[in-house]
């Protein structure tokens, strides 16, 4: 599975269920906001690290997503975000690949793929699921 990954590491560790949020403690309690853009579809993955919640968006990929996204994120979690990080695969699903491109990063490659559609990064073993009702 061919794309890129963009990877925002959050100061909070938040619930959207139960609209809270407090400051994180260090990378495992962090909240993300993720995006997987694919040749056809991007997927926006917000992790809320409070409650272990996943809320993913699925949208058309189109011309500059990255910037366009950078700009989006920049307004709405600049304020929040601690890490940055890039990620593009030929094949998401080779680890030897996944270990080439998170040895550029200080995350380790702990990478969920699911059925086929997109990935997001994880901290260690921690599963996410979805806890909250779509907007």
């Amino acid at each position: 599975m061919t794309g890129t990954l963009l990877i925002r590491i959050l100061s909070t560790c938040s619930s959207y269920k139960d609209e809270v949020a407090y400051e994180a403690k260090g990378l495992s309690d962090a909240d993300t906001i993720q995006a997987w853009i694919g040749p056809v579809d991007t997927f926006m993955i917000h992790t809320h690290a409070y409650d272990r919640d996943i809320r993913v968006f699925r949208v058309d990929t189109i011309d500059q997503m990255v910037e366009r996204m950078d700009a989006s994120d920049a307004r709405h979690y600049g304020d929040i975000t601690v890490q940055r990080f890039l990620l593009t695969f030929s094949n998401v699903n080779d680890p030897q690949e996944a270990a080439q491109q998170f040895a550029t990063t200080t995350l380790e490659p702990t990478l969920h793929i699911e059925n086929g559609a997109f990935a997001f990064w994880h901290y260690g073993d921690i599963r996410y699921r979805t806890v909250s009702s779509p907007m």
